[in-house]
């Protein structure tokens, strides 16, 4: 089985890299490709992603994606969990909250909110290009705000 991660190069993409190696036989899982917009972080984060991989001996082929299309193409299951605005729009969102002196956090509140309005897009259009290449498979969302983007993309 192929498994396409969107947001591949997130701070979380070496423990999903590991937690999917211990189980790759059991899961079958002979790829999985990741994909991120900021090739940057990619690049920072592929170096310690392979060493993870590597130390639990190499079960399944890591691949990096150059368009978000070739990530999830063939994939059985493809993960969500990107930040869309960046750190830059956390950090704009939860200042603004603050500086109302109002709860400032990516998952919930005014902050979460806006977090969702930007991410909601960018999912909807995952999720079609997931959807357009493999009807047949799971779209797994693990973007905050998990419950509100989890309901558009159900609703999508």
């Amino acid at each position: 089985m192929k498994i396409a991660v969107i947001g591949g190069a997130g701070v979380r993409a070496p423990l999903l890299i590991g937690s999917l190696a211990k189980r790759a036989a059991e899961l079958d899982v002979h790829e999985v490709a990741v994909y991120d917009i900021d090739k940057r972080k990619i690049s920072l984060i592929l170096p310690l992603a392979e060493a993870v991989l590597e130390q639990a001996g190499s079960p399944y082929r890591l691949v990096v994606a150059e368009t978000a299309q070739q990530a999830v193409a063939g994939a059985a299951a493809v993960i969500t969990t990107i930040r869309a605005g960046f750190e830059e729009g956390r950090a704009g969102d939860e200042r603004i909250c603050m500086a109302q002196g109002v709860l400032a956090q990516e998952t919930t509140g005014a902050a979460g909110y806006a977090f969702a309005c930007r991410s909601i897009p960018a999912l909807v259009e995952y999720a079609r290009l997931t959807f357009e290449a493999n009807p047949e498979a799971w779209l797994l969302n693990f973007t905050n705000p998990a419950g509100i983007t989890t309901q558009a993309l159900h609703q999508a």
